[in-house]
C-alpha cells in the first residue's frame, strides 16, 4: 500500500539499530558495551513500486523519496521524509514529520513510540489513504540476527483508520578491508499486515459506498470490519563503506482475497537508495 513507502523506511530504524548495536557489543575485545552517539542520516531513495494500494492497478505510483533524520544517543529521534511522485497527471507529493523515542534494553527488546504529521497534495489517484497524523507504538526482539517485531497504528483524518502489523526479518552482515571500512549487509523480512477496512470507502457517494459493501458481502467477506489485510515480503540489500552505503530493496505485497474481489491486485516493486550517516 502506498503507505508502507514511508512506514517501511520508519520501521527499519529501531531493527536495524538493535541489530548493529548487539553485532558491535558482541565483537568488542573487552565485551564492554560501545558508548551511544548521536548521528545524522541524509537518505535519497526512488521506488517503483507502482500501483500499491490502489484499486486501479494501472496507477503508477513510483517515487522519488528524501529522509532527513536526526538520532540522539538518548534514543530520541526526528525525521523529515519529503515524497515526489513523478509520472502523475499533476504535481503530487507527500510531507511526513515524524518525532519518535525507541527504548533498547538489554535483554534484546525494544518499545518505541512516535508521531507523524502528514501532508498531501496532488493528483487524488495518489493519494492513498486520507489522513493528517499517526500514532506508532511498537515492541521488538532481537536475538541473534533474528529480528520480531509487532506494532499497531492509528491514522487519523476526516476518520480514524486502524492498522497494525507483526512480522520477522533476518540480518546477516560481512566486513571486510584492511579496517574493516567495507561492509555489506541483507535484511530479507516478512510481515503480515491487519486493519480496518473503511479506507476503502474514502470519497465514495453513499450509494457507492452502499454498493461496495454489497460487493464484498456477495463475495463472502465481511464489510466495515477489522481484518487480515495481507502480506508483505521485502528483501533489501546494502553494501557501504564507512558512513556512505548504497543499498537495492525488492518489496512483493500479496493482498488477501478480500481486497482482490474489489479489484486490488498484487503487487512488487524495487526500491533503490544512497544513504550517509555523519555521527556526533
Amino acid at each position: 500500500m502506498i503507505k508502507y513507502l514511508s512506514l517501511f523506511l520508519l520501521f527499519l530504524v529501531p531493527a536495524t539499530t538493535s541489530l548493529c548495536a548487539q553485532e558491535e557489543t558482541a565483537t568488542t575485545d573487552n565485551q564492554e558495551s560501545i558508548p551511544k552517539m548521536s548521528y545524522l542520516s541524509l537518505d535519497a531513495m526512488y521506488s517503483t513500486n507502482s500501483s500499491a494500494g490502489s484499486i486501479d492497478p494501472t496507477v503508477n505510483a513510483s517515487a522519488y523519496m528524501e529522509d532527513i533524520s536526526f538520532y540522539h544517543k538518548s534514543d530520541i529521534w526526528a525525521s523529515f521524509m519529503p515524497v515526489l511522485y513523478p509520472f502523475s497527471e499533476e504535481t503530487s507529493l507527500d510531507m511526513d514529520m515524524s518525532l519518535g523515542y525507541t527504548y533498547y534494553a538489554d535483554n534484546g527488546f525494544n518499545i518505541g513510540a512516535y508521531y507523524m504529521n502528514h501532508y498531501y497534495r496532488g493528483d487524488s489517484a495518489l493519494r492513498g489513504i486520507d489522513y493528517q497524523h499517526m500514532l506508532d507504538f511498537s515492541l521488538g526482539y532481537t536475538v541473534g540476527g533474528l529480528y520480531l517485531y509487532a506494532d499497531v497504528y492509528p491514522m487519523l483524518g476526516s476518520e480514524t483508520f486502524y492498522f497494525s502489523d507483526a512480522g520477522l526479518g533476518y540480518y546477516k552482515y560481512w566486513y571486510w578491508g584492511k579496517t574493516g571500512n567495507w561492509s555489506f549487509s541483507v535484511f530479507p523480512m516478512m510481515s503480515f499486515n491487519a486493519g480496518t477496512d473503511n479506507w476503502l470507502f474514502q470519497g465514495l457517494t453513499t450509494e457507492e459506498r452502499a454498493s461496495l459493501i454489497t460487493d464484498i458481502q456477495l463475495a463472502g467477506y465481511a464489510a466495515e470490519s477489522f481484518d487480515y489485510q495481507g502480506l508483505d515480503i521485502i528483501i533489501p540489500a546494502n553494501i557501504g563503506y564507512g558512513g556512505f552505503s548504497v543499498g537495492f530493496s525488492f518489496i512483493y505485497s500479496v493482498i488477501a482475497n478480500k481486497y482482490k474481489a474489489v479489484g486490488m491486485t498484487n503487487q512488487s516493486g524495487f526500491m533503490f537508495s544512497a544513504d550517509f550517516m555523519i555521527p556526533f
